[in-house]
């Protein structure tokens, strides 16, 4: 009778679980489909720039983009000046944080399916975890100070570049999420104009920075950014839907 009653109960979890998760799904899909009605008004940028969740996305887009415009830009000139690599040296490895990134754009967006599955959180709170994963890996490049091989700080620098796609990957997925139909494209392009806009100003500052405190501080600075661009992500972003004109926001 133990052995029936235990696997009954496991049975009845195992039901109860998939029920919750069917439930969340068309939920899900019903208020999406509800948000992106063709019939709805286009937003202003006006009004997408006065909303919570735009700032949400747009300051972790000012904050992250630094990072990737560096790697475009600085690696070959750091492993000459700093790692002493020749120009046959630069041409085999120079490429290799390029093709972690391209691998962190392909899976990172099977990371937040697979959040969801595991750790039974929303799909849309999965993509907050996304971020928060890539943030943490971003770290691995802010310690290349640390490392004296060469070959070593081209490992971390491909963690960093792994790590910057699979977040900026999370991002775009958010901004989806929170922006409906006739509003994604307006709120992609003006926080992509937030994201290079840090991107220029901090590469103004490094160009000037480098030559006085060296590149090591300058990832560990790369790396903070990205830590607090996922800090702000949990803490401002709320999930919303569009309703015959009535706003709902669920915070979980």
């Amino acid at each position: 009778m133990q052995w029936v009653h235990r696997h009954w109960c496991s049975a009845t979890h195992r039901s109860q679980y998939r029920i919750e998760h069917r439930v969340e799904f068309l939920t899900h899909v019903f208020c999406q489909e509800a948000k992106h009605q063709d019939g709805a008004a286009k937003a202003s940028w006006r009004d997408i720039v006065r909303s919570r969740n735009f700032w949400s996305i747009a300051i972790p887009r000012f904050l992250s983009e630094p990072a990737w415009q560096t790697f475009n830009a600085w690696i070959p000139l750091y492993m000459a000046t700093e790692r002493h690599m020749d120009l046959k040296e630069i041409a085999a490895f120079a490429w290799l944080p390029f093709l972690a990134a391209d691998i962190g754009c392909v899976l990172g967006g099977y990371l937040s399916p697979l959040v969801h599955r595991r750790l039974d959180v929303s799909l849309f709170n999965s993509r907050k975890w996304v971020v928060a994963f890539g943030s943490l890996c971003m770290i691995a490049p802010g310690c290349i100070g640390l490392v004296a091989s060469p070959y070593a700080a081209i490992f971390l620098l491909c963690i960093g570049g792994f790590a910057h796609q699979t977040l900026s990957g999370a991002l775009y997925a958010i901004t989806s999420d929170v922006f409906g139909k006739n509003e994604v494209a307006t709120a992609t392009g003006l926080a992509g104009m937030s994201g290079y806009l840090g991107a220029t100003l901090f590469t103004l500052l490094f160009g000037i920075l480098v030559t006085q405190v060296g590149y090591s501080p300058m990832f560990v600075v790369l790396a903070a950014f990205d830590v607090l661009a996922a800090i702000v992500v949990w803490t401002l972003v709320r999930e919303t839907w569009q309703i015959d004109g009535l706003t709902l926001a669920r915070i979980r």
